[in-house]
């Protein structure tokens, strides 16, 4: 049962074990992301270049075109056109990308563009029968409507990039941080899953207090300030993504979202944490102001580092240099010879 539940650090070798909770999300269906639509598009590219460069004569013949070398020539030609468009936008829309997906898409409407020109050519072209007039019709109509998909998927990528750029006027600041843990991708991520644990993990948590299914009460030590805000998970899909955001009259601004990706080689799990950060004044102002620019893609990297301690070893690794502050044996100054 879901309830007022508060964590405030347990041992990282309890916070292993602590994997029973398990909250309730609401999930957005996968084709309501702009990426959905991006990775459909991508895969629809990389199929139809194979097919294009394998089997020229046999799509040549299905859009009503004739049997010649030079239709051969630009039909392989046009396959390596939607191959790399294909593997490019796959490219963007893995998670150690830059996930700038608008460009690659806006690249297959200029190629859609090129394709209803060739097509209207051939309609023009004098033809042999009625079946192959038919044929190319209703390739200019296929064409046609994967041009509208790919028009409007653009604008979507386009606009869900230009609200995430960092750095843009809104003053965020976007933060990247991958590790890689030698566990199952679904340990990993009903670990994560566990409120309690990243409690214990993350350093500058005071505790996380559960609120119902969704909400979360966070405090967390900003530049040496307790600063506190309200979490809602707004989207999770089981070992594989969950994403969240602040609620109103947060202390700090940011949503975010952490996906769970199988390593290659059988290496484990990626783990790739993405985070937004609006930072603004107030009465946490300087504080704010120094986690938007300095502290947080360190403050990211240091706890996957230590989730990937306690997932792999049961416990957060401290040597004495990392303990102490200042000069001593396991940092010794730099002055010393």
């Amino acid at each position: 049962m879901i309830g007022e539940v508060t964590s405030q650090h347990p041992s990282a070798t309890g916070a292993r074990s602590t994997m029973s909770t398990e909250l309730v999300s609401r999930v957005r269906p996968r084709s309501a992301e702009p990426g959905a639509w991006a990775s459909a598009l991508a895969w629809f590219s990389v199929g139809l270049g194979v097919t294009q460069l394998l089997a020229p004569d046999a799509l040549a013949k299905l859009i009503g075109a004739r049997k010649r070398g030079r239709t051969r020539a630009l039909m392989r030609a046009l396959g390596a056109r939607e191959l790399m468009v294909g593997l490019g936008l796959l490219r963007a829309r893995r998670p150690s990308a830059a996930r700038r997906t608008a460009p690659w898409l806006w690249s297959r409407v200029a190629g859609d563009i090129v394709d209803l020109g060739l097509l209207a050519r051939l309609a023009r072209a004098p033809r042999r029968s009625r079946g192959s007039s038919g044929r190319v019709l209703n390739a200019l109509l296929a064409v046609a409507g994967v041009t509208v998909l790919d028009v409007l998927a653009g604008r979507r990528a386009g606009r869900a990039e230009r609200r995430t750029l960092p750095g843009d006027d809104t003053g965020t600041v976007g933060i990247h941080s991958v590790v890689t843990i030698a566990r199952p991708v679904a340990e990993v991520y009903a670990w994560w899953r566990n409120l309690h644990n990243l409690a214990a993990v993350m350093t500058n948590v005071e505790s996380i207090t559960v609120l119902d299914e969704l909400r979360s009460l966070w405090k967390v030590r900003v530049a040496g300030k307790l600063v506190e805000w309200q979490a809602e998970i707004t989207h999770n899909r089981p070992d594989d993504v969950i994403a969240w955001r602040t609620l109103h009259k947060a202390d700090v601004v940011h949503s975010g979202n952490v996906r769970f990706v199988a390593a290659p080689g059988g290496r484990g799990t990626e783990v790739h944490v993405d985070v937004e950060v609006t930072p603004w004044g107030g009465r946490v102002g300087k504080a704010v102001a120094k986690l938007g620019r300095q502290i947080p893609q360190q403050q990211v990297t240091n706890d996957l580092r230590r989730v990937k301690q306690v997932l792999e070893v049961g416990e957060v690794s401290q040597s004495d240099a990392s303990i102490h502050r200042g000069p001593h044996p396991g940092r010794p100054s730099r002055n010393n010879s």
